[in-house]
């Protein structure tokens, strides 16, 4: 409505008497207009003896919602008054209050500008009342529905906040983020482009305190990084916009440098031009106008609404306001004025003091305004706007979530510039340092996001024979990774985000060493140096804001006493996840003492006697023919891998990617004994670019096991039902099932990664398998088994591929560790054929001693059958012992094979008692008694 008269306001009649109603009598009431009233009901409850809510709604209750003729609701009006102090605005409150209750669309209506009451009190700074609005909201509105309103440019209040750039528009800005329950929300655009992220990083707001500002809108909706990322690279991300602000900065710093150093020279010019004769006073310089206004006119792009410099790759709303005009005939001076002068370019005129420029005034903290002084807003400098723009960086790379092509489109667009990690895994085992100084292409960002390093040794050049002699020896340790890293830092790196470096050959490197290498460089995220007992100092030194770290105990419990002290690992701050592993597991190294005892022990003292061997079927990718002490363990092969369209197949004695004699390796660590037959699986390269097993070829390969007469079979895969392999599937199963009707013990890997148990196999063929997932050293289920049901649980996570000092069986990757269900697959197959060499240990052993001593038997060749079927080598497993935190599956095997391994080893039994030691544990392995536990 246009306007209204008011009739009904006692406190506004002719007839009040008193001087305080002197401003509301003396108005014309009874033409006012609702703004008048308005504007006079704001100013009665503001003012030192205010109105009291109940007299305004008594007299003025309908009157409230109503808008004036400029559209405006009394909430704008209330907005729009820049003159309230804190304490008026709070008198404020009860009205707004009853605004909020009663009517609350008046925060949703816009004035003519198209913005609501909110968004006019935010670019006005009006700090208190915005948050007075907002505390009356949050009872009566959707508060998002309200901060998230869109004016005519598309600004919503939160780029309406960010735009401005005083400490109130900080605050303001905290306190309304704050407030959000949808962070998705702030993702919004803008009808430039741009989303509140985008404003709030500009270089020219990049302030100390505007990190607050960037972390606050990052902790309340992280995803606001991923706009722009992975789309149309002309369409600038965070961190490309932010980039792109700055260099436009440099930009008009060059150009207004370039003047400066024109006034400079003109200065200096009129310093030696003489007055020519006396009573003659110079003329002042000629105005510079033209040149100046050119000069600047070219480093100022047109502006749009608050002076917001277009930019490539964000699109841009129509300008529909036109800058003021900065320049003027008075010369450069005034046009450096107007840009903001630099420190020393004060214009000091004859007879006066020097004048405080706005830089000197900066640097004071002061600014000079009408000749007073006052408090500077903060400056931005070069250190805040770095800061800043570490922070998007570094919050960008390190989500998980947030793949190396992202991270390339998040920094650089469609053209990536620098390298964003650095690994060698799969790489050679020998570097020389002059390769690395020779490799002048690479490019590194100065974040990385990994940096992985096998076991690794640097060649380096041989010393000069005229090189001084050294007179103090080196220290212990070694230095090859010193190398890579102090070429790394040459490269400029300064954060590796995940840091993964195999030291576990020994000599390892040095704490110094470690110290030294990563000088000036740090780790951020997750800390893996694998050096044994590496102490928390030298942690702290490198990576004192680490977020994960793993440690590796070689069992000493002072070196663990002290990683839990005050001055530990609790000095690192940001420490989320500690994860300690022994050097291996306990579970190995009991296995791999008892494995080096039995296999010297002999049947009987004249060797002629021998156990029959345990035969089991590995059914994998094939082997690698050159690995050193496998093929004395390989008794055989076949494989179904078709190698070309000619239907030919590739050999069982060479592998396709090495799983196959990893486990292999695994399987003999526990079992040295055993004899493997090789059975190599046909595969394929699935959608993803993995290699994936055929259900047919895994049918023929188990067909093959049962023709073979074999012990166990061993199967560290899993494949999945498709409806196009239904019918393989099948064969599968069926295979499955009469291989264990042979008494043939089948050993599965469980699915890791939360797969589809129920179309995951062979694990999801039920009875005939025993599932195996991995573990922790602790004896836990691996976090990655998820739900998947097991039988049993064993070593399967970070387990060591050999011992130090054993043959390596990955050479490109050396001395690392595995993790998986497959590993522990592996290592049930080895237990399960120890378990079935030591009871036909016992029972050749019965019949060599009854034939000398007369003895009876004590584990028979009934025993012997019951243990080559599932429940006999569960009953057995069972018998070894298991732990109660991992619901009985874990076994705990250092109470049974632990003792004679000790006292094998120490020289503390003879022959015979070595023999009746293993007698001892086979004796063990048969017995049909379970946990009490278990059966109830």
């Amino acid at each position: 409505m246009a306007h209204m008269n008011i009739h009904d306001d006692p406190a506004i009649k002719a007839g009040d008497n008193g001087e305080e109603d002197s401003d509301s009598t003396s108005s014309g009431e009874e033409n006012d207009t609702i703004s008048a009233l308005f504007e006079r009901l704001i100013r009665d409850i503001t003012s030192p003896e205010p109105r009291s809510l109940e007299d305004v709604l008594k007299h003025h209750k309908n009157e409230l919602k109503e808008t004036t003729e400029e559209g405006d609701t009394i909430l704008h009006l209330i907005a729009a008054d820049r003159k309230k102090t804190r304490e008026a605005t709070k008198k404020l409150k009860p009205l707004l209050s009853y605004l909020m209750e009663h009517h609350p669309n008046l925060m949703k209506q816009k004035d003519a500008n198209e913005k609501t009451p909110l968004q006019l009190a935010i670019k006005k700074k009006r700090a208190t009342l915005v948050e007075t609005m907002c505390d009356a909201m949050d009872s009566n509105h959707d508060v998002d529905e309200i901060l998230f309103i869109a004016d005519s440019q598309g600004n919503n209040c939160f780029h309406e906040a960010l735009q401005g750039s005083a400490s109130t528009s900080h605050k303001i800005a905290l306190d309304i983020i704050a407030r959000v329950h949808d962070g998705e929300r702030l993702r919004r655009q803008n009808l430039a482009g741009r989303t509140p992220l985008h404003i709030a990083v500009e270089y020219d707001r990049c302030t100390p305190s505007q990190l607050r500002v960037v972390r606050k809108l990052l902790d309340t909706c992280d995803e606001a990084l991923d706009a722009n990322v992975g789309g149309d690279p002309r369409e600038l991300s965070i961190y490309r916009y932010h980039e792109q602000t700055r260099r436009e900065h440099m930009e008009k710093e060059k150009a207004k440098n370039a003047i400066v150093g024109q006034e400079k020279d003109r200065g200096r010019h009129n310093q030696r031009q003489p007055n020519i004769s006396k009573g003659i006073t110079p003329q002042a310089p000629a105005p510079v106008s033209a040149p100046c206004e050119n000069t600047v006119a070219m480093m100022r792009p047109q502006m749009n609404v608050g002076g917001e410099m277009p930019l490539q790759g964000i699109r841009r709303a129509p300008t529909i306001q036109t800058a003021p005009d900065m320049f003027s005939t008075h010369g450069a001076g005034q046009v450096l004025q107007s840009l903001g002068k630099s420190a020393g370019m004060a214009h000091i005129s004859a007879g006066q003091s020097p004048t405080v420029t706005d830089a000197e005034a900066r640097k004071k903290g002061k600014k000079k305004v009408g000749g007073k002084k006052k408090v500077e807003e903060e400056s931005v400098t070069e250190e805040s706007a770095n800061e800043i723009r570490d922070h998007l960086k570094l919050r960008f790379m390190m989500s998980s979530k947030r793949d190396h092509e992202a991270a390339v489109s998040f920094l650089y667009g469609a053209i990536q510039q620098r390298e964003l990690f650095f690994s060698l895994v799969d790489g050679p085992v020998s570097l020389s340092k002059q390769i690395l100084e020779d490799s002048q292409h690479f490019k590194f960002e100065d974040t990385l996001r990994y940096v992985e390093l096998p076991q690794l040794e640097i060649e380096r050049p041989a010393p000069s024979k005229f090189a001084p002699k050294r007179t103090v020896p080196d220290g212990h340790g070694r230095t090859d990774y010193a190398v890579v890293f102090e070429w790394l830092r040459k490269k400029g790196v300064k954060r590796i985000l995940s840091l993964s470096v195999n030291d576990l050959k020994e000599p390892s490197h040095s704490e110094e060493t470690i110290e030294e290498a990563l000088r000036d460089i740090e780790v951020v995220k997750l800390w893996d140096w694998q050096r044994s007992d590496l102490s928390s100092e030298t942690i702290f030194k490198t990576a004192k804001n680490v977020e994960e770290v793993y440690l590796y105990w070689n069992g000493n419990e002072a070196v663990l006493r002290s990683w839990g002290e005050p001055e530990g690992l609790n000095k690192l701050r940001n420490l989320k996840k500690v994860t300690v592993f022994e050097t291996e597991h306990k579970w190995i190294t009991c296995m791999e003492e008892f494995a080096d005892f039995i296999q010297r022990v002999k049947l009987d003292d004249s060797g002629l006697n021998q156990v029959p061997p345990v035969t089991v079927a590995l059914i994998d990718d094939g082997y690698d023919i050159s690995e050193p002490g496998l093929n004395s363990k390989i008794i055989g092969g076949r494989s179904f891998c078709r190698q070309n369209s000619r239907n030919n197949h590739a050999s069982y004695f060479v592998t396709s990617g090495g799983h196959g004699t990893v486990m292999a390796n695994q399987i003999c660590r526990v079992c040295p004994n055993a004899e493997l037959f090789m059975l190599r699986l046909d595969e394929y390269i699935g959608a993803q670019g993995k290699r994936q097993t055929t259900a047919e070829s895994a049918a023929q390969a188990i067909r093959a096991a049962i023709a073979l007469g074999v012990d166990i079979i061993s199967m560290s895969w899993t494949l999945e039902a498709t409806p196009q392999n239904k019918d393989h599937i099948a064969h599968l199963t069926t295979a499955l099932t009469d291989a264990a009707k042979a008494n043939i013990l089948l050993f599965c890997a469980a699915p890791d990664q939360s797969a589809d148990t129920t179309r995951t196999y062979p694990a999801a063929a039920g009875a005939p398998c025993i599932r195996i997932g991995a573990a922790e050293a602790s004896g836990e289920a691996y976090e990655w088994l998820g739900a998947a049901p097991v039988d049993f649980l064993f070593p399967g996570a970070n387990v060591l591929r050999s011992r130090i000092g054993d043959i390596i069986v990955d050479s490109n990757n050396g001395g690392g560790r595995l993790t998986g269900s497959s590993v522990a697959t592996a290592l049930a197959a080895g237990l399960a054929a120890l378990a079935l060499y030591c009871v036909q240990f016992a029972v050749q052993y019965a019949v060599v001693a009854n034939a000398q001593q007369g003895r009876q038997q004590q584990v028979t060749a009934e025993d012997l059958r019951n243990l080559k079927t599932r429940h006999g080598m569960e009953d057995a497993f069972h018998a070894i012992g298991t732990t109660a935190a991992s619901q009985h599956k874990y076994l705990e095997v250092w109470d049974v094979f632990g003792p004679p391994a000790k006292l094998g080893t120490t020289g503390a039994l003879g022959e015979r008692e070595k023999r009746e030691a293993i007698v001892m544990v086979a004796r063990r392995l048969v017995t049909t008694k379970k946990l009490d536990v278990l059966r109830r």
